[in-house]
């Protein structure tokens, strides 16, 4: 009896080490590298038995990358990007929604909807005509206390929450380090390191762009401390992935929910080298997209390792279309037109993809989803109510998710600010108001040789400008049959789309009387700017209280 018993176990010891090897060691073999696990096959995909039942109060992890296109990733037809593990991993053996959609255009407001579930207009996250769309580190105001965020709905269902990455919902409001909008305020427990501003040209660490970075803007915190102002950017994904793997190794046990929104691919920066393979064969952008796609692997890893993969829930998002005043760090609509700061559907329409191994069967899905939804659907399956006192914007896709059933959206609302732009219902976009379109020749003609961006700036951003057209009466697509928003619609010539128009004018008209507008808060800044953070005026705000060569933690 003791030969068996010794072999058996020797032969689950070879096992875990095998699996192990799987998961740690693999990196790509194909031609233009990627980053670390890129491509490589998970032999032992699931990890351990589940340590509870699939269902009964799952896991969630989200991630949520900034200033993405459409067409960033290889799953998403990129013709020249590497695959990474979230495409090999997550598009692969998980739901590819090829409409997914945002409501709103730019950062803020778009964090907002995700993370309530509700029209940033509701909550007053907007400013007035002229004013920024998005919270600065000098405003005063952030995300309202009032509003439930997905970490307070599911801490009421006894969860455990997490975040690390850009935060962009607020800062200060009376003194340079009150940090009453950070997220430990909205319901996250552990708030690992964040960037509670934004991470973008003005950060620049390297000296192509700026001399030395912006103090006001570049700082990076680890809760509600600052860590370093401005931040070094080669350890700053490894960062956030160490965070993200501690909570989940620290919460195993109990349900959890991470949220994890990138600085990727937002800025100019080249990741760190020894996290790549080999360099992208066509750009640096695309490294940044491979660095992003080794964080959700090794996140991935971590939940394997520790058996969760079966009960947790992961997505991955982005909050609009990418920025091609970037030039080629700009980003890839694909074939949409539009980008970040309208409406067009490649500055709305955005990857979307569903991972649950055991729970969600892999396909691609046309079904209509948005941003909107993750609120209601993720206290859905976590058994929890909302208030029934609360207008909730989206809508559950529990079965879009597990029973392929279709979308139950009829009307997808669209805002700049307090305007509302477009909606899309059935296969039909209709706007009501459109930013002006740039061609990529026209950016091109604004970069620099070998495309880089010349300047941070917007060719058309504010939602009551000259660059904004009236549409009068609407502009009408079928975004099914014309995706790229090329040939509109003429009601006369087709008396089922004037009745369309009739009863779609109705629900819109209901739509509007239904939203109660808050006050905008955008506006409420400090003249003097006395509340940007400063790690010590003595320094001038300069200060590196981290390792000086290797990740923050």
């Amino acid at each position: 009896m003791i030969f068996p018993r010794f072999g058996l176990l020797v032969a689950l010891v070879l096992l875990s080490a095998w699996c192990g090897d799987a998961r740690l060691g693999g990196r790509s073999a194909r031609s233009g590298g990627g980053a670390p696990g890129a491509g490589r096959v998970r032999r032992c995909s699931g990890g351990n038995a589940p340590i509870r039942d699939a269902r009964d109060k799952p896991n969630f992890v989200i991630f949520f990358a900034d200033d993405m296109g459409y067409g960033d990733l290889a799953s998403y037809g990129h013709p020249t990007q590497e695959r990474g593990p979230i495409d090999d991993v997550m598009v692969e053996n998980g739901i590819k929604f090829t409409q997914g959609y945002v409501p709103d255009t730019v950062c803020t407001p778009s964090r907002v909807a995700l993370l309530t579930g509700r029209y940033p207009v509701r909550s007053g996250v907007f400013s007035g005509t002229g004013g920024s769309r998005v919270f600065l580190p000098w405003t005063r105001s952030g995300l309202p206390s009032t509003e439930l965020t997905i970490a307070e709905a599911l801490k009421e269902e006894g969860y455990t929450t997490g975040m690390a990455g850009k935060w962009h919902l607020g800062l200060n409001s009376e003194t340079r380090d009150d940090g009453v909008h950070l997220p430990m305020h909205h319901g996250f427990d552990f708030v690992g390191h964040i960037l509670p501003f934004t991470n973008s040209m003005a950060c620049d660490d390297t000296g192509r762009f700026v001399d030395f970075p912006d103090v006001t803007k570049c700082f990076l915190y680890k809760r509600d401390q600052i860590v370093a102002q401005p931040f070094n950017h080669t350890y700053l994904t490894q960062t956030f992935v160490n965070d993200a793997v501690s909570f989940i190794e620290d919460n195993a046990h109990d349900p959890f929910f991470f949220y994890f929104p990138f600085s990727h691919p937002t800025y100019l920066y080249t990741p760190r080298l020894d996290s790549l393979e080999s360099p992208n064969a066509v750009s640096e952008y695309g490294d940044n997209i491979n660095e992003m796609s080794w964080a959700v692997g090794e996140v991935i890893d971590a939940l394997e390792a520790k058996g969760l993969s079966q009960n947790t829930l992961v997505l991955f998002l982005a909050d609009h279309g990418p920025q091609p005043e970037y030039c080629a760090h700009g980003g890839d609509p694909s074939i949409f037109k539009g980008y970040k700061t309208n409406t067009w559907e490649g500055g709305i329409r955005v990857p979307f993809v569903a991972y649950w191994p055991g729970q969600i069967t892999p396909r691609e899905s046309d079904a209509l989803v948005s941003t909107l939804d993750i609120m209601r659907t993720v206290v859905d399956l976590a058994n929890g109510t909302l208030p029934d006192d609360t207008a909730y914007d989206g809508e559950v896709i529990t079965d879009v998710l597990l029973k392929n059933a279709p979308s139950p959206h009829d009307v997808l609302y669209h805002y700049c600010k307090d305007r509302l732009m477009a909606v899309r219902s059935g296969p039909y976009k209709v706007h009501y108001f459109t930013h002006r379109v740039q061609t990529q020749d026209y950016f091109a003609g604004e970069c620099q040789d070998g495309g880089l961006p010349l300047a941070h700036y917007f060719d058309c951003y504010h939602c009551y400008d000259s660059c904004v057209t009236e549409q009068d009466p609407p502009l009408i697509y079928n975004v099914e049959h014309d995706p790229i928003e090329a040939y509109p619609l003429n009601t006369t010539l087709d008396s089922s789309l004037a009745e369309f128009m009739v009863d779609l004018q109705e629900k819109v008209t209901a739509h509007i009387a239904s939203v109660t507008v808050a006050v905008p808060l955008l506006d409420d800044k400090d003249p003097t700017k006395s509340i940007t953070p400063c790690c010590d005026p003595d320094t001038n705000c300069v200060c590196n209280y981290g390792p000086v060569d290797g990740p923050y933690n």
